[in-house]
């Protein structure tokens, strides 16, 4: 078993290296590395031992130019071994890296844990950042919630000294300090789906959505598949999900994940599903499961590329649009040396936010579309609002009771600015986080189409029948005329 164990982590440091060659030297997400082409052989694992590494990269990198006038070899694999001696205190696997590690072991904990203090004073506002734990209310009734979890924690060693908070905003909601989180991640309710660790600013775009019974809701980036579940649980029994999913290797997370969660059945079709995806090999269409009554649809494709008018989502109610970010909200971020996004990246990543929640516009019986980010940029928030938001629309407050503190931006604040939800991390103890609820306006047509916006932001071009082009239209020089009025009276 010793062996077979050593073989084991032997592997995962080969898998760990892999994505951190990518994402450390290589410049791409993390969840692209473990899911894309050419990925870990054990994504799973992979990604928990990288996510670590990365969120001590400053010590790591540190460790690493020690190194560096020997023949390492991948310095992703050097990289997953040094953490795990620092850390950890326990190397595995064996080879001239291992000894080269070990020879120089003294130096390689003393540089890291130097670089380390240094990162800790430069991720200050991340200190106090609370780890959340959900009671999966699908499960557990409302009024057990706090008793059901109460009761898991006593095995920790922890325990004897609670620190438990209820959060006032998300129903089953819970926090404990962040010192827990190792030790919740083991419990075995984590691990059979009774209780889900998920950060607090993950859990908003769900009761920010206004999702209620009977509703046709659409999350257009599902995976991992947290926010999904909270969604399917907003649904109370009765409706209709649509979980989008571009890339394979993540849809199969997602479908696991629905499966431990929300027990979408038939079982042996979702193992089916997960193993075609891993194949290499998604399904032509959607893949249609059950969770009690509400009908979920899993669906292996690109978002923007699905059809408003499409009989699958003609009649979305409520659509959650949560697009990559520059994720400088995440405490990883922070703790890393990466720097701030370059202006070129932050303006591609904004393009594309801004074409996914434009096109999320574009649906005829959507009633609320909710955009969420975890940057806390405001060309990635504020910015793609504004480019998008239409006389068809308009930004609602969906959460009366939230305060967002001293975060607002001082320059050009629009009208709707204060609806927006801000999570600052030394305000509200969770990851920075930024979402706008859009709903829309009066009882328009349901065949009208929206503005689409184009890659050049300044402009906005109406699709849809001349009826709509004039509508816009109309819209958009009654926007400016009460502007110009306003400007005049203050002057």
């Amino acid at each position: 078993l010793f062996f077979e164990f050593v073989f084991f982590m032997a592997h995962v440091y080969r898998d760990v290296g892999l994505v951190l060659d990518k994402v450390m030297f290589g410049k791409i997400g993390i969840k692209d590395a473990v899911f894309g082409p050419g990925g870990p052989q054990s994504p799973r694992a992979a990604y928990g031992l990288a996510s670590k590494v990365l969120a001590h990269q400053r010590g790591v990198r540190a460790a690493l130019e020690l190194l560096k006038d020997a023949d390492i070899g991948s310095r992703g694999v050097a990289s997953a071994m040094i953490y795990d001696l620092v850390v950890n205190r326990r190397l595995h696997g064996g080879g001239a890296l291992k000894r080269l590690i070990q020879q120089n072991q003294q130096s390689v904990e003393d540089v890291y844990r130097l670089a380390e203090s240094c990162a800790t004073i430069s991720n200050e506002r991340f200190a106090n950042v609370r780890r959340y734990v959900r009671v999966n209310l699908t499960r557990i009734p409302t009024d057990r919630s706090e008793r059901f979890l109460r009761k898991a924690v006593q095995k920790l060693p922890q325990s004897e000294a609670l620190d438990l908070l209820k959060d006032p905003h998300v129903a089953g909601l819970f926090s404990f300090p962040s010192s827990w989180s190792s030790g919740l991640a083991t419990l075995k309710e984590v691990l059979e789906g009774d209780l889900i660790l998920q950060d607090k600013s993950s859990c908003l775009a769900a009761i920010c959505s206004g999702a209620k019974p009977g509703d046709v809701v659409v999350d257009a980036c599902a995976a991992p598949g947290s926010k999904t579940a909270h969604l399917l649980q907003c649904l109370g029994g009765k409706g209709k999900l649509i979980a989008c999913e571009r890339n394979p290797r993540r849809a199969a997370v997602l479908a696991r994940r629905l499966r431990l969660l929300c027990g979408i059945e038939p079982a042996e079709k979702v193992d089916e599903l997960c193993l075609a995806l891993e194949s290499g090999t998604p399904p032509a269409s959607a893949a249609e499961f059950w969770a009690g009554d509400v009908r979920v649809h899993i669906v292996v494709g690109d978002f923007l590329a699905q059809s408003p008018q499409s009989q699958l989502f003609h009649d979305a109610d409520v659509i959650v649009v949560d697009p990559s970010c520059s994720g400088t909200g995440l405490p990883s971020h922070a703790a890393s040396s990466v720097s701030a996004p370059s202006q070129v990246r932050l303006r591609k990543l904004a393009d594309f936010q801004a074409k996914i929640l434009s096109h999320a516009l574009q649906f005829p019986k959507a009633r609320t579309v909710c955009y969420s980010t975890c940057s806390m940029l405001e060309p990635e928030n504020e910015g793609v609002v504004q480019r998008c938001l239409n006389s068809f629309w308009d930004v609602v407050q969906p959460l009366p009771s939230w305060d967002n503190g001293p975060t607002l931006p001082t320059k050009d604040v629009p009208i709707w600015a204060s609806r927006l939800i801000r999570c600052n991390p030394e305000v509200h103890l969770c990851r920075g986080f930024f979402l706008a609820r859009l709903d829309r306006c009066g009882n328009i047509d349901a065949g009208a189409i929206c503005p689409v916006v184009t890659r050049k932001r300044s402009a906005v071009v109406a699709v849809g029948d001349g009826t709509d082009r004039m509508s816009t239209n109309v819209g958009i020089a009654m926007r400016r005329i009460q502007m110009n009025s306003a400007k005049k009276r203050r002057r």
